[in-house]
């Protein structure tokens, strides 16, 4: 009897862990399919932005285009109520955001300091995969925000976590279930890996099973080093701490990117603080400028150094490598905010990971296709 009675409680117990097995292994599969998804789209956001709207993004070829000022000015005189946040120029296209009133972009031909529209890019579909993949929901500028999923999850209390939301948690975990899917592959496959001519061989005429089998590996191979580069980068952006530890295991060094304010009285101009930029990178091209505001009195000034690479050289709005604050009140205290990379793992984990590894902009649509 008592026999009888532990076998029905060993069932029940076996039953609850098969379902409970079946439905977190559901919704975290759906979890990761979602976002891998749209990250995938995302990998084409570039060209599907210029092809969607390729007026926005119309060039004149001149040899005398117009500067920073001249861009802001274009759109000052047009729009006087706005204030405008950064400017960015890419491809012969200013690309200037305001910081109130409104959340569009607003574009200007380089050649002829004509503005050729306004744009708010965070909404539509593009705007909602955007928010979906790098966001959690947790960007309030574009479609698809969800205020509660922007609150600090209970992780957010711990220094290695810190302000992580609950969207932020949701692709993290995504990352993790891609990380343990992909880790243990090469210790399941290690026979088949070990005689790779028979890894990559697809038995199509030994039945469905086998077919399936050797698919599942073959795929699994190829995309094995791929998809380990997204889980671990993924999750890097989510958790700050991954990148501390990554600093301590492999020698890098933690780069003070915060900007000390100065005491001065003058009144720096945008063309000062790109010489006094400049200056710290000679033969350098400033590609991006941060506005100072009533938070941060200086200006950021973002080059792309020809000594370095530039790794998102197919981004729509956005190039550079190294970055400088400027005092808006005194032109000779500047600070570099992002310089050459201290040692190799800073070049990884600073450069690399994100913009090439991650979104793949260092290269072109073709081979993002791969």
């Amino acid at each position: 009897m008592a026999t009888s009675r532990r076998r029905r409680v060993s069932l029940k117990v076996r039953r609850a862990l098969v379902l409970s097995h079946r439905w977190v292994g559901l919704v975290c599969g759906l979890l990761v399919v979602v976002v891998s998804t749209s990250g995938a789209l995302l990998v084409y956001q570039p060209e599907l932005i210029r092809a969607l709207h390729p007026e926005m993004f119309h060039a004149t070829v001149a040899d005398r285009p117009v500067g920073f000022t001249q861009a802001m000015d274009a759109v000052q005189s047009r729009y006087p109520e706005i204030q405008l946040a950064n400017a960015s120029l890419k491809n012969g296209v200013y690309l200037l955001s305001a910081s109130t009133d409104t959340h569009d972009t607003f574009f200007v031909d380089a050649g002829t300091g004509r503005l050729n529209g306004r744009l708010d890019l965070g909404k539509g579909v593009l705007g909602f995969l955007v928010n979906l993949h790098d966001c959690g929901f947790t960007c309030e500028d574009y479609s698809g925000y969800l205020p509660f999923l922007a609150q600090p999850c209970p992780l957010a209390q711990v220094s290695a976590f810190s302000g992580l939301s609950w969207g932020a948690a949701l692709l993290a975990v995504a990352a993790l279930i891609l990380l343990l899917l992909v880790i243990p592959a090469p210790f399941i496959w290690w026979k088949a890996i070990r005689k790779l001519r028979n890894a990559l061989r697809v038995r199509w005429r030994a039945g469905r099973f086998a077919r399936d089998f050797d698919l599942h590996a073959f795929i699994g191979i190829v995309a094995m080093v791929p998809l380990l580069v997204w889980g671990l980068t993924g999750l890097q952006f989510e958790m700050l701490g991954l990148t501390a530890l990554w600093y301590s295991v492999t020698g890098g060094q933690v780069a003070d990117g915060t900007f000390t304010a100065g005491s001065g009285d003058q009144n720096v101009t945008v063309e000062h603080a790109m010489a006094a930029a400049k200056n710290q990178f000679p033969g350098s091209e400033v590609t991006w400028i941060g506005m100072p505001d009533n938070e941060n009195s200086f200006y950021t000034i973002d080059l792309l150094d020809r000594d370095g690479p530039d790794l998102r050289a197919y981004s729509h709005n956005y190039h550079g490598n190294r970055s400088v604050g400027v005092d808006a009140h005194d032109a000779g205290h500047v600070q570099i905010l992002r310089g050459k990379p201290a040692t190799p793992s800073n070049a990884i984990a600073d450069e690399w990971a994100s913009s090439a590894a991650h979104f793949g902009l260092a290269v072109n649509g073709y081979w993002r296709a791969i």
